[in-house]
């Protein structure tokens, strides 16, 4: 089952539909789907797909060679003896024939012969502009990709004709994975598993979220017991303090100085490893809505659904899952803490559900930022958040994100109209509240005769 990409497909279609050379760079970080992606768009046209591998260089000719002979059923040439030849030999055959060549995680090659950009470079200019060939360098090493493939100090800056990061399912995607859910539960799926498709093709609908999580996180064998440490021990020398950092933001750390405190490093040093998390889409950092990003109120936070939970309920309580102990896990800590963490990532989906109303124009006003806020309270003396604010020229939407048992009342729509002052005031503001339980008589009573108020239920999302 193929659900989503359809942005991605059509773009890549687009490209493939000129006669003319075209070099596409797709990547994303590890897991994020990016071989399926192109195996689905390359499905019915003649392509090449090399899967490139850690190994030297003599061993990566040898292996490319293999793939594009065979291709090409080559009984003359048994391999190449450089990659000028082999680059030579591609352009000599997309001279007069439409084909596609995929070189998946092509900084392996890179890696391996530090020449191979600027031979790429001039192998483009001079013989492959002429040609019908269809090039898509892919790779999940987002920093490499960016900076030596998209740079501007790379060889091949300017060459691509288009390019493609991809990104985790929203919510609305994920959700179609599981249709055996209620709209509850899909919620609640989205905030344990993510977006990550790999993750998401081990849940069963027909199983309940506590057998999901049991069955996929919580035994010794499970994939996604230990996949945070597996997954960092492919992207850095010594994930140790990266897992410091990870637990500590999922814990509830957020500012630098808490993080620090909480893992016993020095803040530079723990800003140091930050910023590669955010460099793999692991964390983002936050400035208060409207405020310049060297704001000192920054927070930081973990960004993909998984890794969040995973760091919150399991990193430290592997030894109960080790021990066969998962259920015991599930019950004590999960469960009774699972809806509250789930609060968090149903921000992100009234976000995301914001921005496609917003594509639609179903708002009152098309928005062009959106965001979170938080800062000082002075009238009741506190610190203050308004869960998204969504602004466009003259308006903005100021919105509260309720995942509790109970109906929103009247009292949350008084709340945010007073947060909506500590903010510079805009001349037109609508209030829009989100909610799990519904809303209560009076709030919908009260609404009736307003028109700056929206009230939107989970199951109308």
């Amino acid at each position: 089952m193929f659900i989503g990409r359809e942005r991605e497909l059509s773009a890549l279609e687009k490209a493939y539909g000129k006669s003319t050379f075209q070099m596409i760079v797709l990547y994303g970080r590890r897991r994020i789907g990016k071989t399926t992606l192109l195996s689905r768009f390359a499905e019915d046209k003649r392509a090449i797909f090399f899967s490139a591998q850690q190994v030297n260089d003599h061993l990566a000719l040898e292996q490319f060679s293999a793939k594009v002979l065979a291709f090409f059923e080559e009984k003359m040439i048994r391999r190449f003896d450089d990659w000028a030849m082999a680059f030579d030999y591609v352009g000599q055959k997309a001279a007069n024939e439409r084909f596609i060549l995929i070189i998946d995680e092509f900084p392996y090659l890179a890696s391996a012969n530090p020449t191979l950009l600027s031979l790429l470079q001039h192998t483009i200019d001079h013989e492959w502009q002429k040609t019908q060939l269809y090039l898509v360098l892919c790779g999940s090493s987002i920093g490499f990709m960016e900076s030596e493939v998209l740079g501007a100090k790379s060889p091949l800056f300017g060459r691509r004709t288009a390019q493609l990061q991809l990104t985790a399912f929203n919510y609305r995607d994920a959700a179609q994975f599981y249709p055996g859910f209620a709209r509850l539960d899909q919620m609640r799926a989205y905030a344990i598993w993510g977006g990550v498709p790999n993750y998401i093709h081990l849940v069963d609908d027909q199983m309940s979220l506590s057998e999901n999580i049991t069955a996929t996180i919580l035994q010794p064998d499970a994939y996604l017991a230990e996949e945070p440490v597996l997954f960092l021990k492919q992207e850095f020398r010594e994930p140790a303090l990266y897992n410091s950092i990870l637990q500590a933001i999922a814990s509830g750390a957020s500012r630098i100085n808490e993080i620090a405190t909480r893992v016993g490093e020095d803040s530079s040093k723990c800003l140091k490893y930050i910023q590669h998390l955010i460099s793999i889409s692991l964390i983002a950092r936050e400035t208060p809505f409207l405020e310049p990003e060297s704001s000192r109120r920054s927070i930081y936070r973990i960004i993909d659904p998984f890794f969040r939970f995973w760091y919150r309920f399991v990193f430290s309580n592997r030894d109960l899952i080790e021990r066969g102990m998962g259920e015991v896990l599930l019950h004590e800590k999960i469960l009774p803490g699972l809806d509250t963490f789930v609060g968090t990532e149903f921000e992100k989906i009234c976000l995301n559900y914001l921005w496609e109303q917003n594509r639609q124009d179903r708002l009152p006003f098309l928005f062009t930022k959106i965001g979170r806020w938080w800062g000082n309270d002075p009238q009741h003396r506190t610190e203050a958040e308004i869960d998204l604010i969504a602004a466009g020229k003259d308006a903005a939407l100021f919105c509260e994100c309720k995942w509790r048992n109970e109906p929103c009342s009247s009292a949350v729509l008084s709340l945010i109209e007073h947060r909506a002052t500590l903010l510079k005031p805009f001349p037109k503001a609508w209030f829009v509240l989100f909610s799990r339980a519904g809303f209560t008589p009076d709030l919908i009573q009260k609404v009736q005769a307003r028109e700056d108020v929206l009230l939107i239920s989970v199951e109308t999302m």
